[in-house]
């Protein structure tokens, strides 16, 4: 049984503390299947070197992931 692709950035709880909200911005987000998708970032949280990020996906809902630069980039 296959399932769907997601995304490999992993998910996180609604993190708190200061967080930056963003233009919203297109990304590039890695998903399992090894495809590359545009996002749209609409925020970060974080600081030193723990962050997090707002993402939209490709449909339309959005949540919080913990950054890891080996599965997003700028679009």
């Amino acid at each position: 049984m296959r399932s769907d692709p997601v995304p490999v950035l992993p998910i996180s709880a609604d993190p708190r503390g200061w967080s930056r909200p963003a233009r919203t911005t297109r990304a590039h987000a890695l998903y399992t299947d090894g495809s590359w998708r545009t996002c749209h970032i609409l925020g970060w949280l974080g600081s030193g070197r723990r962050w997090f990020v707002h993402i939209r996906w490709p449909d339309g809902q959005t949540d919080w992931r913990r950054y890891d630069a080996r599965y997003l980039h700028p679009a």
